[in-house]
């Protein structure tokens, strides 16, 4: 899968702490290659279609490439997997807070296992319970654009995780999303 940004899929539970700081570190290094990114264009025609497609050059990170996965990714796609990413790293301080010790599964972009396997974005170990969290840093209005947290949530319904501990589903989400949930649980 690798998109270009913190993505390679965990094979066996790693500390929390540990994994929070790889992808931090990881975050950091593609944000600031991304920053740094600049195309000069002869004409603006059509700039923000270039702009958006041309590729930042993340060969030269010095992080855990691990976590990277490729040498290159276009502009537009960094952008917004750092927004879900950012997401990520608040659902893995909010489990750590909550005393998380492991990070069981984590799939920072939008890879994850086949469609039949119980797979999520972030599944964490706390005191014999499983954090199943599905992450989204969706835009719009509505904070639910392209219905992705009605999506989400029908994932999380189908959580088969529990099998072998308690489970608690939670949605990382952005604050207008966050709203826009709570505004829907009333109604």
């Amino acid at each position: 899968m690798d998109h270009g940004t913190p993505s390679a899929p965990l094979r066996d539970p790693v500390a929390l702490g540990d994994y929070l700081s790889r992808l931090a570190a990881a975050h950091d290094a593609v944000a600031r290659a991304a920053a740094t990114h600049q195309t000069v264009l002869d004409s603006k025609d059509h700039w923000g279609c270039v702009v958006k497609r041309n590729p930042v050059d993340l060969t030269h990170l010095g992080v855990d490439y691990d976590l990277i996965g490729v040498s290159s990714q276009p502009f537009g796609e960094i952008v917004n997997q750092l927004a879900t990413i950012e997401r990520l790293l608040d659902a893995l301080r909010w489990a750590q807070s909550n005393g998380a010790s492991e990070v069981l599964e984590c799939h920072p972009s939008t890879s994850r296992g086949p469609a039949d396997t119980c797979s999520h974005d972030l599944v964490a170990a706390s005191d014999g319970t499983r954090l199943v969290f599905e992450v989204s840093d969706v835009a719009g209005e509505s904070g639910n654009a392209n219905r992705k947290m009605d999506k989400d949530l029908v994932t999380l319904e189908g959580c088969t995780c529990g099998n072998a501990a308690p489970v608690r589903k939670l949605l990382a989400v952005s604050p207008q999303s966050g709203r826009w949930l709570q505004a829907r649980a009333v109604a």
